[in-house]
């Protein structure tokens, strides 16, 4: 659960594109306007988060009004979000689940069989999970670019999960 937290946190703060902008020389590379690459940001993040239900996003160009994302790239946005949909209502669902056991095993006093099982479902589920992550994040930092492609490839349709690799 804090895992998952803690992806939101990170993702949906306007530091960590800022911060991966400049580290990526996304202004240069894009040839649009601070002013545009912030209204980019902006709008992945409502996006994200649900607030905005659309991405399209109008910057200038080479002095022209152009739309920022193609088609293609608004279908993998949309699938992105999907995802992050799902993310949302099993964290919702995790913590609810994690809430009410974990008030079971402190209202527990006579059976204490039921008390420790309900122990070490505490302790081993999330112990699995972080394992998990731990894995995935030691992946990313030996491969990032082979992690992300194979991400791709399991989570998005063809169409869009080749996207990043054309």
């Amino acid at each position: 659960m804090l895992s998952i937290l803690a992806i939101y946190l990170v993702f949906f703060n306007p530091l960590f594109y800022d911060y991966a902008f400049k580290k990526f020389a996304v202004l240069d590379e894009l040839k649009i306007s601070a002013k545009d690459l912030t209204l980019v940001r902006n709008n992945i993040i409502l996006y994200f988060t649900f607030i905005n239900n659309s991405l399209q996003t109008v910057v200038t160009r080479n002095g022209e009004q152009v739309n920022f994302y193609t088609e293609l790239e608004l279908m993998h946005m949309h699938d992105v979000r999907a995802i992050l949909g799902v993310i949302l209502v099993i964290f919702i669902f995790a913590t609810l689940i994690f809430i009410s056991v974990s008030y079971y095993y402190f209202k527990l006093r006579k059976n204490l069989f039921l008390k420790k099982k309900l122990g070490i479902a505490l302790f081993s589920v999330p112990t699995f999970f972080l394992l998990l992550l731990l894995i995935i994040g030691v992946f990313m930092a030996i491969d990032f670019e082979k992690a992300f492609t194979l991400f791709h490839h399991i989570f998005f349709p063809k169409e869009t999960g080749n996207l990043m690799i054309l």
